[in-house]
């Protein structure tokens, strides 16, 4: 796959999840409708753990990639933030990354900016998502994938 690709589909996903040089990232975030108006925001870890497409990690974006500085939340990481901790998930800059999220597609794509804007071109949004992924009927685990740590060089 080349940096042209945005969007993979399940099927080539599924084709590809024994590709070592393969990630697959799940960045789920729970939106709850507040009874006064307005949305709150939780991690989708729980619903993570109850089942996830083979070989995916979970990255929290309420805690893992955004700027714990900043007052607003889901800013943007440092490029050394971010490269430290996609490097812990094993993601290098060869690595093919796919991303998707249980329900609201916005925080996949909001995770595939990130990359693009440190300089990772190998990444794709899984079109459907895991939404589609189990109404297709593919696998799903509730194992916990371990990669070791890659070296993942930032651009900016």
């Amino acid at each position: 796959m080349n940096s042209e690709h945005f969007l993979v589909e399940t099927d080539w996903l599924e084709t590809h999840l024994a590709d070592p040089a393969l990630r697959v990232l799940d960045c789920t975030i729970a939106m709850t409708r507040q009874a006064g108006g307005g949305w709150q925001s939780a991690s989708g870890r729980a619903g993570f753990e109850k089942g996830h497409i083979p070989g995916a990690q979970f990255v929290d974006l309420t805690r893992d990639l955004k700027d714990h500085a900043s007052p607003y939340s889901y800013m943007l990481p440092s490029a050394v933030d971010f490269a430290a901790t996609v490097a812990a998930l094993g993601i290098g800059n060869d690595t093919q990354v796919v991303i998707y999220t249980a329900a609201v597609p916005w925080w996949a794509t909001r995770l595939w900016w990130m990359f693009r804007v440190f300089g990772h071109d190998r990444v794709a949004v899984l079109n459907g998502g895991l939404g589609k992924w189990r109404k297709e009927n593919r696998p799903l685990t509730n194992d916990t994938a371990q990669y070791a740590q890659a070296d993942f060089r930032a651009a900016y």
